[in-house]
């Protein structure tokens, strides 16, 4: 029988990975991001890695990854964003067969010019994947489906705004403030409907 305590979990990519805890108590958090990693990795490892911590709230942050092939594989398009869907689709299942609620975050965009990643310093053709995917992923909201809209809290037109980004891809820790400050309260009103 689970305590008082619900566990959190974020799950994804590096931008779970780095994502900090919130300043909540009643809350234990546990982080399982893999840099690096696409959908169909955060997949593959989702029932050995998700399934014994028995999670109540996850909070999954996935896909760049994938849609950042674009730039080197623009005609794999199609297959990519439908993978991608089809991937985070499938996480959202396992997660609430496991009697999770899902915090499924949006996908926020790149950084704006002057900021680089491992070679890369533009990536124009991804943010239409990423509002398609992201489109998609508004649809999958139901009961214990929350959509949180991190591309909403930290864009500035298409791309994340300067003083979030640490580089082309991630976030400061600014950036991780302002997620964590909209995510609290959504948290807190999880919390406060429990065991009543």
């Amino acid at each position: 029988m689970k305590g008082s305590e619900t566990t959190l979990l974020f799950y994804g990519d590096s931008r779970a990975a780095d994502w900090p805890a919130p300043d909540l108590p009643g809350i234990r958090c546990r982080n399982l991001g893999m840099p690096g990693e696409t959908t169909a990795g955060s997949l593959q490892r989702f029932a050995p890695a998700v399934a014994p911590l028995g999670p109540d709230l996850i909070v999954l942050q996935a896909g760049i990854n994938d849609l950042v092939a674009l730039e080197y594989a623009p005609p794999e398009r199609p297959a990519l964003i439908r993978r991608c869907r089809r991937n985070l689709a499938q996480m959202v299942s396992r997660s609430l067969a496991l009697g999770a609620t899902v915090i499924v975050t949006t996908i926020f965009p790149p950084a704006p010019a002057g900021f680089e990643f491992m070679g890369l310093s533009r990536l124009d053709d991804v943010v239409p994947a990423i509002l398609e995917v992201n489109a998609f992923l508004s649809g999958l909201a139901g009961e214990r489906v929350i959509i949180f809209d991190a591309y909403a809290l930290l864009a500035e037109g298409d791309r994340v705004k300067p003083a979030y980004a640490l580089d082309l891809l991630h976030l400061n820790r600014s950036g991780y403030a302002a997620l964590n400050q909209a995510l609290t309260p959504l948290l807190a009103k999880r919390l406060g409907g429990r065991d009543k």
